[in-house]
C-alpha cells in the first residue's frame, strides 16, 4: 500500500533541495551590476548571473531585504530539505 502522506514529504524535501541548489547557484554569481540592481553606473544590458534574469532578480532582492541572511537561508533551506526525508 502506497504511503501518500510520505510520498507528500519526500515530494516536498525534492523541491526544496531543488530551490536550495537553485539558490545556491544565483548568490554564488551575484553581480551588483545586473540590472535589477541600480549601484553600477552604467548599468549592464546583460545579465550574468547563472539563474538568468529570474536568478538575479531573486538575489538582488534576498539581498537587499535580508543581507547576510539570504546566505544563512542558503543553510537552513538543506537542512530541512533533510529533515524532511528523516
Amino acid at each position: 500500500m502506497v504511503d501518500y502522506r510520505r510520498l507528500r514529504t519526500d515530494v516536498l524535501a525534492l523541491v526544496v533541495l531543488a530551490a536550495t541548489v537553485y539558490l545556491g547557484l544565483c548568490l554564488l554569481s551575484y553581480d551588483p551590476a545586473d540590472p535589477p540592481a541600480s549601484t553600477v553606473f552604467p548599468p549592464r544590458a546583460d545579465v550574468r548571473n547563472i539563474g538568468g534574469t529570474t536568478g538575479a532578480w531573486i538575489t538582488h532582492s534576498l539581498l537587499s531585504a535580508l543581507g547576510i541572511g539570504a546566505d544563512c537561508l542558503s543553510v537552513i533551506l538543506p537542512v530541512w530539505a533533510l529533515r524532511l526525508f528523516s
